[in-house]
């Protein structure tokens, strides 16, 4: 993941945490431990998200920015981390459930990063290549086993 997407999962995750309109201690020290990870403790623009309640529009378009520059793995890390962070206080509710499966649904309807949409294409032909090459390489080696 690049600085920007690193910086952009960040918003997610601290907007992820407004969605119930308050940002009480446990999340605020989950997300101090994220920030000082990815080394964006400092960035002034994380700083004021922390103080200043972020609306729903705001969350889901960086959403969606996130999902279309970012692979299958990525995502389910962004994921995971947002999970995380909901469950730090010990509650998920409601608002904070739905946001979960309005994420999953996004997931589901963006496409995967490019990069990942031609690995997947590519994967078949990678698998009957080296399908073909192993079974050449049995059948010349089949006099060392008779």
């Amino acid at each position: 993941m690049n600085a920007t997407q690193r910086k952009l999962l960040m918003q997610l995750v601290i907007g992820a945490a407004w969605v119930d309109g308050d940002l009480d201690q446990p999340e605020r020290q989950y997300l101090q431990t994220l920030l000082e990870r990815q080394k964006l403790d400092h960035d002034p623009d994380l700083l004021v998200l922390l103080e200043t309640p972020i609306g729903l529009p705001q969350l889901e378009a960086w959403l969606v920015t996130f999902l279309q520059g970012t692979s299958t793995p990525t995502r389910l890390a962004a994921l995971a981390t947002i999970a995380n962070l909901l469950m730090a206080d010990g509650v998920v509710n409601r608002s904070e459930h739905s946001l979960l499966d309005e994420i999953h649904s996004l997931m589901a309807q963006i496409p995967a990063s490019r990069d990942e949409e031609e690995y997947r294409q590519a994967a078949p032909g990678l698998v009957q290549g080296l399908s073909g090459l192993v079974r050449r390489a049995l059948n010349g080696a089949k006099h060392l086993f008779q």
